[in-house]
């Protein structure tokens, strides 16, 4: 004979707080890569305008030098936004899981179990070559969507972490 289905309600206040979790910030040279590619989308972008100006193809209803003012104020919010994200930028890597957390205006808390990572790889670009960092990408079986990146990390960490996340994968395969 079956039992009877339960599935009884566990109160809210009882559950365990994310925050209780000790996250790990990550390299500070992350900052700097940060900054230096928006910077270079600046660059970009004013040449863009210049271009555009100089051709003949915009004119503006105020003086050129506007565009240019207007330029550079977003550049510097920008810049101010790197940094005061930066902070926010953490991770955590658990028994079960690995946890991230970003944002300033837009946070962000994901938590992956490794019983749903696929695989693991770990990047570098251009400018973290320069800067000794990694990226970790974790792939999971939700989909792109649910896949994370975690940027900034060490090459040695980020290989050690990728090493952990996938023995845990099989570990978790075998039970």
């Amino acid at each position: 004979m079956m039992e009877d289905f339960q599935n009884e309600i566990i109160e809210s206040q009882v559950l365990p707080s994310v925050d209780h979790v000790d996250y790990e910030p990550i390299e500070k040279n992350f900052l700097y890569v940060r900054l230096i590619s928006v910077g270079l989308l600046y660059v970009v972008i004013t040449f863009i305008v210049a271009a555009l100006l100089i051709s003949g193809e915009v004119t503006f209803d105020f003086p050129n030098y506007w565009a240019f003012l207007v330029i550079l104020l977003l550049l510097g919010f920008n810049m101010m936004m790197a940094v005061l994200s930066f902070r926010k930028r953490k991770f955590a890597v658990r028994q079960h899981d690995i946890g991230y957390k970003k944002g300033l205006l837009w946070q962000s808390h994901i938590t992956i179990p490794f019983n749903r990572v696929q695989h693991c790889e770990v990047n570098q670009g251009i400018l973290d070559r320069i800067f000794e960092l990694s990226r970790l990408k974790i792939y999971t079986a939700g989909g792109s969507n649910s896949d994370l990146t975690i940027a900034g990390l060490s090459p040695d960490r980020a290989e050690r972490m990728k090493s952990f996340i996938l023995q845990k994968t099989i570990h978790d395969e075998e039970e």
